[in-house]
């Protein structure tokens, strides 16, 4: 198990006194590293004992799909939780459940039990756009994202397992991107956090053009993970309460890009994924970050 020290910089934007800036010390684990193999999307299980990625033979490529696997944290034991190959999924923080996609804008979103790999229920929505993402509150509900032609408007579906309902329930700008938040009333959709309720738009320090990696901190509705490799190399870290910006200064020596991060279940932990080297000749990597306080 490899380990380095570092320091997360939580920098007020704007603010000119770095001095004053507090840090948060804590450790980089490498977790998984594949030569010439892709190893991406890591997802969280639901106790934080494992973590889920997509491992494909080839290099990394966002439209190549792999097979699920899974690494134990308390070994580093890998195993092959489905050899069929998906191209992303997500995973309930409340229970083992999953939503594989095969490809992007899938015309099915299924469940499945991740440990057992039994599909639970299949649901055909009316025209999606990316892949479906759990709601925060619970793995019952679901949200997808769909854009019409001319891309002026996103539209947020809302489906719910039980019942398989699939309404509309807002309209967002444009945006790639989706991360239902607390409350099922707050989410982050391409530039910005919408309260869906009031109306109101936060703006985030992206750009709505590119897909980017949200993640809101299970533990802490307030703050939610930044990550976009087209507009900023940096893993951002905004607190909703405060209306902060913080740099989350996470990245592996000598990493030729991040990608991906999401918090652990207790929103004290930060899974990445990595590579290093060049010119298609790459390590790829699982990272877990350990707070210290």
């Amino acid at each position: 198990m490899k380990k380095t020290s570092l320091i997360l910089t939580v920098a007020l934007l704007g603010t000119v006194l770095l001095s004053c800036t507090p840090h948060i010390e804590g450790e980089l684990t490498l977790l998984v590293e594949n030569h010439l193999e892709a190893t991406y999307s890591p997802r969280w299980s639901a106790d934080g004992s494992k973590i889920y990625f997509i491992h494909s033979d080839g290099p990394r490529n966002p439209d190549e799909p792999g097979q699920i696997w899974s690494v134990n944290l308390a070994d580093e034991a890998l195993e092959t939780v489905c050899g069929d190959t998906f191209q992303a999924m997500d995973v309930s923080r409340r229970d083992g459940i999953c939503l594989p996609t095969w490809f992007e804008g899938d015309d099915w979103i299924r469940v499945v039990d991740i440990e057992t790999w039994t599909t639970l229920d299949s649901i055909r929505p009316e025209g999606i756009y990316g892949y479906p993402r759990f709601s925060y509150e619970s793995s019952e509900v679901f949200y997808y994202i769909y854009r019409k032609q001319g891309w002026d408007s996103t539209y947020l579906h809302r489906v719910e397992r039980t019942s398989g309902t699939d309404e509309v329930i807002f309209v967002a700008g444009k945006g790639y991107s989706v991360a239902p938040g607390p409350g099922d009333t707050l989410f982050a959709i391409g530039d910005a956090i919408y309260n869906i309720n009031s109306g109101e738009r936060i703006p985030l320090d992206l750009d709505p053009q590119f897909d980017a990696a949200l993640d809101w901190n299970p533990a802490n509705p307030s703050e939610l993970l930044i990550y976009q490799r087209e507009s900023n190399r940096n893993i951002l870290l905004f607190n909703l309460e405060r209306g902060k910006t913080s740099k989350v200064d996470a990245s592996p020596d000598k990493a030729a890009w991040i990608d991906n991060p999401t918090f652990s279940p207790d929103g004290e932990r930060i899974a990445l994924e990595a590579a290093q080297g060049g010119d298609s000749f790459y390590d790829y990597q699982i990272w877990i970050f350990d707070s210290m306080d």
